[in-house]
């Protein structure tokens, strides 16, 4: 995580001191998730979390429409169920699960004439944090070294964003894990299901450095 954390870090760096006539484009990242765990019985995306870091976005084709990005960011994710009518505890919630992760995520994307960008890529998270309630009552034995749920998070990431304005882009993005998060006994049920976290993410990105590779893309425009 350390090693990793470092190569962001100078990434960062040379995106900020703009470089090799800024290839490393620098970004700033807040959003918001919404989540659900596929096989916890708890079902639609209810719960909500943060999402925010920082990242470097840098082009591996001649034209720049191919890129790659890297990012590391704090991603809250995890599931949220209301109490029925049935249910005699006083609690509104039946169920409620926070998992807070510090993830990089690597993706590939193609820009289609500096407006639209489409992306494909996969992530790494660590649990960092998580708190787990059911019927109102916190569940003592689930902690991030009990080892009830998994420490690492692989995902598919699929992403689009576009320019709002200016530096300012908009991006949605979609993410799903590759291998189970934990696999779960249900005593009611008398069996056990592999869970997965799902989740969907809407994000505001800031490029630092775009400003004047944005005018240099004007001025040759306007060049007779």
């Amino acid at each position: 995580m350390k090693k990793v954390l470092l190569i962001v870090l100078i990434f960062f760096c040379l995106g900020i001191s703009q470089i090799q006539g800024q290839i490393f484009k620098a970004q700033l990242i807040a959003g918001a998730n919404v989540t659900q765990v596929d096989g916890d019985e708890v079902y639609g995306f209810k719960k909500w979390g943060g999402n925010f870091g920082l990242g470097v976005i840098f082009p591996v084709s001649k034209n720049k429409k191919w890129m790659v990005s890297l990012e590391t960011i704090y991603n809250q994710k995890g599931a949220i169920q209301r109490r029925t009518s049935v249910d005699t505890f006083p609690e509104p919630w039946k169920y409620r699960l926070f998992l807070d992760y510090v993830e990089t995520p690597v993706m590939l994307h193609i820009e289609d004439k500096d407006s639209w960008t489409l992306g494909l890529g996969f992530s790494w998270g660590r649990l960092i944090g998580i708190k787990e309630y059911e019927n109102g009552k916190i569940v003592d034995s689930t902690t991030t070294t009990s080892g009830v749920y998994a420490r690492s998070d692989w995902n598919f990431l699929a992403d689009v964003r576009f320019r709002i304005w200016r530096q300012l882009k908009f991006n949605f993005r979609w993410a799903y894990s590759l291998v189970p998060i934990r696999d779960r006994y249900f005593i009611k049920t008398d069996h056990s299901r592999n869970q997965y976290n799902s989740m969907m993410t809407i994000r505001l990105i800031y490029v630092i450095n775009e400003k004047k590779e944005i005018k240099r893309k004007k001025d040759k425009v306007i060049e007779p």
